[in-house]
């Protein structure tokens, strides 16, 4: 039987015994990281025999891993029990992936299958178990999914050697492995987190270690790519350094707890020794010789102490325990047990006398009264100190523990010489020998001192030796008595050093302030390099430690510090970063610059350069060539730079400001009719200017520019004045001439104008006039009036443009308001709008903008323009003008008074009025129209006339129309206009100030103006006339005939009776509010011939259309059983119109035939009379009427006709203009002819 290997899971539970749960027969679906399978489920086969025992014996087979997916070797169950027999399994593969092993495992019961994996597709794998039993055969079926290697599977199988372990120096990481015949390659990178502690360099395999004084939990990333996927892990790791003795002891000063450990060093003084306590009093020299303990009572027996001298090996059990007043002492506790060390090496002759005479403190002293530490790290140390001037003494202190001996002084620091607190007896040889020592001293004398530096409320020396004091000279040599001169720029200089160098750093030494004679050395190893004052370290591609050495010395004393400086790779961003800080372009002026293309530390970075439109520059990246060529005035030139190093890329943008200074052009002409906004070369003899210039205390010599260097003559500016100029000086003074004549400097402007006939500038004085100008000038004057000034050399008195300089913005900004304030009226009157500039007048760049300074609603201000409201009295308004010219600013304020207004009834104001005028008018609301897609309006009388304020209302207006009601008295401004006979206000110039109750009078008045009667044409009895108004109801009218006949009123009734012939009747109308308040109205209407005989028509329509195509007579509401019209366009400009509101006709300018209605009667009919009333926007003179060939008058009023037809024409035979004449009315009055 051929097998075949596979990876899968079984569960057993013991040998032949399995742990079975159902299989079922359903398919089952598996979903794996790769697909969704769906699995058969099992199948049971028989050979030639069926064998039901068989089948129902392997049904009971569970195969866990059946229809999952498998990644490694697999189980496959080796037996199946059947009461007490037990029957072997055979297993078969389909697929090489999965191979059957042929041995099975007794202890498990199971056969091994190996797994493969697939190079890309996942495999499904068919296993099948068979069994031969009681005679039978059986067979089933079990699928898994063996799915290719992934790249976790990779990761998995990569082993990073420093995880979860402690780095201190740094190491190297593999970039690839290999895995399953393919390469996975590795990218290594630090997180942000742990960027303090670890970094990659620019080989991708070298890690940077920067060690740590604590064990410091650091990570580093890894990303993973196999077969173009990629995945990232990180791997975690401690950064710890093992520190030495030394550095151990600092953390005893620096660091609040310090962990046990075992000291090791020298003996450097036996204080003492308590044999009842079986304890002694050390001082220990650390194994570097440079740092010190104080071991305060070690156990120790007698026979060990006796065995100890100065420069004993040593090794004592120890841990931090108290800090007294400064001094670190070793705790006490059992098994601080002092030992003889014999791992330690003897100390050399050298070492052994520099612990027994002691390290040199002089310098230790001063630097630790400036700041430093340095002297702690040495208590327990012996120390000595030289040429010590002794300030005090007390001979008498071995009756005292810790008492003092004498106080020594140098430097301005004081030291104390005393016994030890620590000491066994207070009289023993040492404290005799030192009192012995100190009788024989003065205070004033200089002293050596040998001693134990120690700490007892503050740093001093402990006697330790029978020659503590030794008398010597105050040596300048050896003295340390300036030693604080150098001690302070030492600090200083370290001060400017970082903690850490990520980027270029530059040091000025001469920014450090040394004393008199001092020379103070700065070295910095490796890194550092010197061009003249300035110290450069630039980061290498690697991190590392420098150490910087800072060195002052004077007379051949010196004091140095060390200090140790970490540098962080720099990486290609920090070198763009760097040059891009660096890049600096000092160009002001015009010229041809080439621009640097590399960078100044790192070369390899390019840099590259674009130039901003500009007027006066052009740039050329082949040559990089900045040329700038002109300039008007001081103007920036902007160039974007780029710096690119590899892939990284960074820009900066680079603005250069470019003078406006003078330049003289040696062929300029004389400027004759100079500008305000320029500046000119004083073409007058300099040295005699000069001397008016130093007179006025000017300028600090009598000496100007001579006439042949005219490139550094005087600039000047022109004010123009009414014909002439004033030239003003910069320092703010005119040019002028005294009374006799004498070029001086004022105040106030003096004219100068060009005189054409000599080719000169003029001043006259005293009636005299003074000239400055060519030779030519001086020799054309000859009148004994006049004089000449300036007149040598090249440099001729003329005025000569300074080219490339104008005005400065602050002179520019100072003229225009000047002008500005000019434009400023004092007072205004109430809804006037003042229009201030925006942009000077003579200088475009100033823009100026204005604002309200005082909180006022009776101005808003609108760019230049400020509309003002209404005020009852005078009233100020401040307000603020700011103007800009470039980047400068002046900001000035004014005022406004503004002036109350009259406003005016309506007939007030239009009487005499013309259009354009600005009109103040208040009258009563009649009409509010406000339809919308339409012009609004509002109808306004004072019981006269009628107004309308028309159109929307401008910004400033307190009111607008939805805001107003019909019988308000509104107050309102605009610019007066005509539309028709319509009085309104311009479109767009309304403004509504007010809307209050209407007085009794103005009510009368206003109801006045509602009254009206027609023409009566019929007879009539009782009609009812108005006996209220209709806005203001609370009116009352009363009507009485005033003249004329046919008219009676009886009780506000009139009755008509109507005459043969035509009647003018005139009433009046009473309009009454309370007995008081009336208001009266005559209307004259007429009342016509009311022969029963006859009959009367008039022409009326109820619709609108051309008069062409239409039953004529019946549109205009005639019986056409009685008339007849026909209409003609003739040389009508239109066709006529057939309105509601009655009949327009229309003409040609120049033609005399316009349009035409022709009115006829039919047999037996004629017309006696027509009445014609003309619409009042029409052209009526134009009218003709004609009853058969005679021309009736062409005006309102009744023609008779007494015959068959009349004719309307429209006849612009004498106009140079299209007209229409409108008929308002038309009324025809006919009889029967018998």
């Amino acid at each position: 039987m051929k097998k075949f290997l596979s990876r899968a899971a079984l569960g057993v539970a013991a040998a032949g015994v399995f742990a079975l749960a159902s299989c079922g027969n359903d398919n089952q679906t598996t979903t794996t990281d790769e697909k969704t399978t769906t699995v058969p489920a099992p199948t049971t086969t028989t050979d030639n025999k069926v064998n039901e025992a068989a089948e129902k014996l392997l049904a009971n087979l569970i195969f866990e891993q059946d229809g999952t997916a498998v990644s490694g070797n697999v189980s496959l169950p080796a037996y199946l029990a059947s009461g007490e027999t037990q029957v072997t399994i055979d297993w078969e593969s389909d697929n090489e992936l999965v191979k059957v092993g042929t041995t099975i495992d007794e202890t498990k019961g199971v056969f091994t299958a190996t797994v493969d994996r697939p190079e890309e597709e996942a495999v499904t794998v068919t296993l099948t178990a068979s069994i031969t039993f009681a005679g039978g055969e059986a067979k089933r079926q079990f699928t898994v999914l063996v799915n290719p290697y992934t790249i976790s599977d990779a990761i998995d199988s990569f082993k990073f050697a420093y995880n979860n372990g402690t780095v201190e120096d740094d190491f190297e990481v593999p970039t690839s492995f290999e895995f399953n015949k393919q390469t996975v390659t590795i990218e290594w990178s630090i997180p942000d987190s742990a960027k303090e502690y670890l970094s990659v360099d620019e080989d991708g395999k070298t890690i940077h270690v920067v060690q740590q004084q604590n064990r410091e939990k650091a990570q580093i990333k890894a990303e993973f790519t196999y077969k173009k996927e990629k995945l990232s892990r990180n791997y975690r790791l401690n950064v710890y350094h093992v520190r030495t003795a030394l550095e151990l002891l600092h953390t005893f000063y620096d660091e609040p707890g310090a962990e046990a450990y075992t000291l090791k060093g020298y003996v450097a003084h036996k204080a003492g020794f308590d044999a009842s306590y079986g304890n002694g009093y050390l001082y220990v020299v650390d194994q570097t010789l440079e740092g010190g303990y104080y071991v305060y009572r070690a156990y120790c027996d007698q026979e060990t102490w006796d065995q100890l001298e100065i420069g004993t090996p040593v090794e004592i059990p120890a841990c931090k325990s108290t800090d007294y007043n400064g001094l670190i002492e070793v705790g006490q506790n059992k098994e601080n047990i002092v030992k003889v060390s014999t791992e330690l090496p003897a100390l050399t002759t050298e070492q052994l006398e520099l612990v027994t005479k002691g390290l040199a403190a002089d310098q230790l002293f001063v630097k630790y009264s400036q700041g430093d530490k340095e002297l702690m790290y040495h208590t327990g140390q012996r120390v000595n100190l030289t040429s010590w001037k002794v300030v005090d003494i007390d001979a008498t202190t071995t009756a005292k523990s810790g008492g003092v001996f004498a106080t020594l002084e140098k430097a301005g620091v004081q030291v104390k010489v005393q016994l030890s607190k620590y000491a066994a007896t207070l009289d023993g040889d040492i404290a005799k020998a030192a009192e012995t020592q100190v009788k024989t001293l003065a205070v004033g004398d200089f002293v050596n001192v040998t001693g134990i530096l120690s700490n007892n409320n503050g740093y001093c020396i402990y006697v330790s030796d029978e020659t503590t004091f030794t008398k010597t000279t105050d040596d300048a040599n050896a003295s340390l008595g300036e030693l604080k001169n150098l001690v302070d720029p030492v600090f200083a200089a370290l001060a400017k050093f970082p903690d850490a160098i990520t980027e270029v750093f530059t040091l000025d030494k001469t920014t450090i302030t040394t004393a008199d004679g001092v020379e103070l050395t700065i070295e910095a190893s490796s890194l550092g390099a010197w061009e003249g004052n300035v110290l450069t370290i630039t980061p290498e591609t690697t991190e590392k430690t420098i150490k910087v050495t800072v060195t002052a010395a004077k007379d051949g004393v010196s004091f140095a510090k060390e200090i140790e400086i970490y540098t962080k790779q720099m990486t290609a961003a920090d070198k763009v970063a760097a040059e891009k800080e660096a890049l600096e372009l000092d160009i002001d002026d015009l010229g041809e610059y080439t621009l640097p293309t590399a960078g100044k530390t790192f070369a390899a970075v390019q840099i590259s350069y674009e130039l901003v439109a500009s007027d006066i520059a052009t740039f050329d990246p082949a040559t990089s060539k900045l040329i700038i060529d002109s300039v008007d005035e001081d103007t920036k030139v902007t160039l974007n730079v780029t710096f690119t190093l590899g892939d990284e890329t960074d820009t900066k943008v680079v603005e250069l400001t470019i003078k406006n200074q003078p330049r003289y052009v040696s062929d300029n002409v004389a400027v004759t009719a100079p500008e305000e906004d320029k500046v000119y070369f004083l073409g007058l003899n300099q040295e005699k200017l000069g001397q008016v210039l130093y007179a006025t205390g000017a300028i600090a010599s009598n000496r100007l520019a001579t006439t042949t260097a005219p490139a550094q003559a005087i600039t000047v500016t022109v004010e123009k004045m009414e014909s002439s100029y004033a030239i003003k000086l910069a320092n703010g003074k005119y040019l002028s001439l005294t009374s006799a004549g004498k070029l001086d400097l004022a105040d106030e402007q003096f004219a100068w104008a060009y005189d054409s006939e000599h080719g000169a500038w003029v001043g006259t004085v005293g009636g005299k006039n003074y000239f400055f100008g060519t030779y030519n000038t001086y020799n054309t004057i000859s009148a004994s009036s006049d004089s000449y000034i300036g007149n040598d050399g090249q440099w001729k008195g003329a005025l000569y443009l300074a080219t490339g300089l104008t005005k400065t913005k602050e002179e520019k900004l100072e003229y225009e308001f000047e002008r500005t304030a000019a434009a400023i009226a004092s007072e205004v009157k109430s809804g006037a709008t003042v229009v201030l500039p925006t942009s000077g007048t003579v200088f475009s760049d100033v823009k100026a903008t204005y604002a309200k300074k005082t909180e006022s609603d009776k101005a808003t201000v609108d760019g230049g323009n400020i509309t003002f409201g209404m005020v009852g009295t005078t009233t100020r308004i401040w307000f603020t003008v700011t103007l800009t010219c470039g980047d400068k600013e002046l900001v000035e304020e004014f005022y406004f008074d503004v002036q109350p207004v009259e406003f005016k009834d309506v007939t007030e104001c239009i009487t005499d009025v013309k259009v354009g005028d600005e009109v103040f008018i208040k009258g009563v609301v009649t009409k509010v129209y406000t339809e919308s897609g339409k012009d609004p309006y509002a109808m306004i009388t004072d019981g006269i006339n009628e107004f309308e304020v028309f159109g929307a209302v401008k910004e400033g207006s307190t009111l607008d129309y939805s805001n107003l009601t019909v019988g308000q008295v509104i107050t309102a401004s605009g610019e007066y206009a005509l539309y028709g006979a319509t009085k309104e206000t311009a479109k767009g110039t309304a403004v509504i100030y007010s809307a209050e109750d209407a007085t009794p009078q103005e009510k009368v008045n206003a109801t006045r103006v509602e009254l009206a009667i027609a023409d009566q044409f019929a007879n009539a009895t009782d009609v009812q006339l108005a006996t209220a108004g209709t806005i203001f109801t609370d009116t009352t009218i009363s009507w009485a005939v005033k003249s004329g006949t046919g008219v009676t009123i009886t009780d506000n009734k009139m009755s008509v009776t109507l005459g043969e012939t035509i009647s003018t009747v005139t009433v009046t109308a009473t309009v009454k509010l309370g007995d008081d308040v009336t208001a009266t109205k005559d209307i004259t209407f007429k009342v016509y011939d009311a022969n029963t005989a006859n009959a009367h028509s008039t022409v009326t329509s109820n619709t609108t259309a051309a008069a062409e195509g239409i039953n004529l007579t019946t549109t205009l509401g005639l019986n056409d059983d009685i008339f007849e019209v026909t209409y003609a366009k003739g040389d009508g400009s239109n066709d006529t119109a057939i309105r509601t509101d009655g009949v327009r006709l229309y003409g040609t300018k120049g033609k005399a035939n316009g349009n035409s209605l022709t009115f006829t009667t039919e047999t037996g009919y004629k017309i006696d009379w027509v009445l014609i009333q003309f619409d009042t926007e029409s052209d009526g003179a134009c009218a003709v009427v004609k009853a058969g060939d005679t021309v009736l008058t062409a005006a309102d009023g009744v023609y008779t006709v007494n015959g068959t037809t009349f004719t309307l024409i429209d006849d612009n035979s004498n106009v140079t203009k299209n007209t229409q004449v409108r008929f308002q009315r038309i009324v025809i009055h006919y009889s029967v002819v018998e």
